[in-house]
């Protein structure tokens, strides 16, 4: 399914993986560590923002305290940072194919989409399986606006910083992704408070910047407000969902204006042959 449909078809795609996924409601909270990568790594995020899991990105041989269980998640099946885990820890995997489905137990999604739209199957799974319907739908009561005023703040810029709440991060990080990997805009990903502390000083006055997320702490909501003072940042609020879907509608638009095609990574491409020799 191509990226565009996804965007238009969101909220149903949604509702459909609920219906799909509501017999596994609060089977996995056994597992507090998840392991995946990229596009993968989404419906991770979102549970470590709520505190139910420890995300990994990296090889099973780089971590300094091995996990006995794990969530090993990848839309392809092949990523091999999450294959390193196989036969090293009580797994279970989610994927639509490849090596991973090979090793059971494993949960199957389906095939079609490209890892990053993913979520919204990825999402709804995990959500539920962590026995998180209710916020899911609460996620999910939204009317997409304000997309537009974003494309015009983005259009034309050769590079932009996207920040994040270091306790709500998956918002911020979908954007990064879905405007580096769609729109094939360079980006870079921060997140608050930290992240706009010593990193201000070598930052031009007139690039773009777009926080993400409803601050719930007086000093970063400051923080916001001098970085819209000092750089002409914009604030976007709204659910993880609504801001997710924002930005892939936002990544598609920017990608149509360039003339490029939003599926389409051949340096993506390129590393994975590399990385194979």
């Amino acid at each position: 399914m191509r990226l565009e449909e996804v965007e238009r078809r969101f909220s149903e795609l949604l509702h459909r993986y609920i219906q799909k996924w509501e017999k596994i409601e609060g089977t996995l909270k056994e597992y507090e560590v998840g392991v995946g990568m990229g596009g993968s790594s989404m419906g991770l995020r979102i549970l470590e923002d709520l505190g139910h899991i420890t995300r990994y990105s990296t090889y099973w041989e780089c971590l300094p305290s091995k996990p006995s269980k794990a969530l090993l998640i990848s839309y392809s099946g092949n990523t091999e940072e999450v294959l390193s885990y196989l036969g090293k820890v009580e797994h279970l995997g989610i994927t639509a194919g490849g090596t991973l489905a090979q090793h059971p137990p494993v949960l199957k999604l389906d095939q079609g989409y490209v890892p990053r739209a993913g979520v919204v199957e990825m999402i709804p799974l995990l959500m539920l399986g962590y026995g998180e319907k209710k916020r899911l739908e609460e996620w999910m009561d939204y009317e997409l606006e304000g997309w537009e005023e974003v494309v015009r703040y983005l259009e034309g810029a050769p590079y932009a910083i996207i920040y994040g709440l270091e306790y709500n991060h998956f918002p911020s990080y979908y954007m990064k992704a879905s405007l580096n990997e769609n729109a094939k805009m360079p980006v870079s990903w921060a997140l608050l408070p930290e992240d706009n502390h010593n990193g201000l000083e070598g930052l031009p006055s007139h690039i773009p910047i777009v926080i993400l997320g409803t601050p719930n702490n007086k000093r970063v909501k400051k923080r916001i407000a001098f970085l819209q003072e000092e750089f002409g940042a914009l604030h976007l609020e709204g659910t993880p969902l609504e801001l997710a879907h924002l930005s892939l509608k936002v990544s598609l638009e920017l990608a149509r204006k360039k003339g490029i095609t939003p599926e389409d990574t051949p340096r993506v491409a390129r590393l994975k042959t590399y990385l194979k020799a």
